[in-house]
């Protein structure tokens, strides 16, 4: 599903975030020492780490700030990883940088609250942390094992019996769980905006509706050409992730599979029935092989995804009445949940889910590889190919910079089937733990 979606109206964040700053396209031919390929979080948080030190780095964006992932992701901040178990990653990249790897991303999301906090970006932010409920005891002694990892890594948190998880979910669906606190949630398009605006204010450029259609070599410089100007610079990252169009760099679009997300929201709920659900303003995401996950906007609207499989997600009528099902399974005293918004938006996946920096020629370079975490991992890695493009040694980097690879095709497929077989598995465990009423089916 190599494509690129609109950003339209239908976006719930497309409509409720603050406006973007005002920037111009790129119409001249101008000189930089670091150029930024794609203005979401990866390329802004980099941008604005190089200004903080005084560097003066260009960022060119084909559309607006935040166009792609980070604009339409659902704003969870959640530090930690997805799948990989901490033997797995020693076993990929050695003790020293699983470590460090594991230390940046538990520290991610103090990176991006430490951001909104002092640059005063207008996102509804609120760290009250992540509610993992167990959807059956079974789940317990994972979470309590996360729990304790994530722990000695400098993540607070603490499992939470029976009756807290039903009482802080508002579901009496779950059999105890893991709060982890620390992260949060977020309003994701402002939270980029806020991004483009700090790194504004700190002395980066930053150039919109500007595509960028290659990237040449000049002497020891690389020109950075779109249809109207370019930027000649001594260095340069290429910060595009699922959204990387054309692509600017040969085969940039093969390091990663695209899988697609769909996102909904209702609209504005009775407030007094968040006294009820998610009573303590926690995104929640629970312990389904078909993942539960939920949060409140501050607009009192209820937030949710779909990872596509078959109909799931293709079929927006469809997928929209069995969410209704699904929430109202999950918490009966919503009622029938109307989504009044529904969208699109795309992962760039990798097998590895962790980032990874690639080098692509001489002082070029690209970070990508989220796969799902892209609020609090996408800020920690910001700071990293700041270091990086400053010139800090490799060596002493969170992150390894590897050569450039092509990922296998299929990992959207396999993520399909990993839906289906989820939500096979969920009825058939809710069957062994004596459940009545099974999760609906689509």
């Amino acid at each position: 599903m190599k494509q690129i979606t609109e950003l339209d109206d239908d976006c719930v964040w497309h409509a409720t975030a603050v406006d973007a700053p005002v920037t111009p396209p790129l119409e001249e031919d101008i000189q930089a020492e670091i150029a930024i390929v794609g203005a979401g979080y990866t390329g802004l948080v980099t941008a604005l780490r190089l200004a903080e030190r005084g560097h003066e780095p260009v960022v060119v964006e084909a559309r607006q700030p935040g166009f792609g992932g980070s604009g339409r992701n659902l704003g969870h901040c959640t530090p930690t990883l997805h799948f990989w178990p901490y033997a797995k990653i020693k076993k990929l990249y050695g003790d020293d940088y699983a470590e460090r790897i594991i230390r940046m991303q538990t520290q991610g999301a103090e990176h991006v609250f430490s951001l909104i906090e002092h640059y005063q970006i207008e996102c509804e932010a609120v760290r009250n942390g992540i509610l993992r409920p167990a959807a059956s005891p079974r789940h317990l002694d994972g979470l309590r094992a996360q729990k304790e990892f994530y722990e000695k890594h400098g993540l607070r948190g603490h499992m939470l019996s029976a009756a807290e998880a039903r009482d802080l979910s508002g579901s009496q669906r779950y059999h105890g769980g893991w709060l982890m606190e620390g992260a949060g949630h977020l309003n994701p398009l402002g939270y980029a905006r806020g991004l483009a605006r700090a790194a504004l204010s700190r002395g980066a450029k930053i150039y919109t509706e500007s595509p960028v259609a290659g990237v040449e070599r000049e002497g020891v410089r690389w020109r950075v050409r779109t249809a109207t100007g370019s930027v000649l610079a001594e260095k340069v990252l290429m910060a595009t992730g699922a959204y990387t169009i054309g692509p600017p760099w040969p085969k940039l679009n093969t390091a990663f599979d695209l899988t697609p997300v769909a996102g909904l929201a209702s609209g504005p709920l009775d407030p007094e029935l968040r006294k009820e659900v998610l009573k303590g303003d926690h995104s929640m995401v629970d312990t389904h092989g078909d993942p539960v996950l939920y949060k409140w906007t501050q607009h009192n609207r209820l937030i949710t995804t779909v990872f596509f499989a078959g109909r799931m997600g293709h079929d927006r009528e469809a997928t929209r009445d069995y969410m209704t099902r699904k929430t109202k399974w999950v918490f009966p005293q919503l009622g029938e949940v109307k989504w009044e918004h529904y969208w699109y938006g795309l992962l760039d996946g990798q097998y590895r889910t962790v980032p990874r920096i690639y080098r692509l020629d001489d002082n070029v370079y690209s970070c990508l590889g989220y796969s799902g975490r892209g609020v609090p991992t996408a800020t920690a890695a910001g700071s990293v190919l700041a270091d990086l493009l400053e010139g800090k040694d490799q060596a002493e980097l969170s992150l390894p910079v590897e050569p450039f690879k092509r990922v296998t095709p299929g990992l959207a497929a396999l993520q399909a089937l990993h839906m289906r077989w989820g939500r096979m598995r969920d009825r058939m465990r809710h069957r062994l733990d004596g459940m009545r009423e099974l999760p609906p089916t689509l």
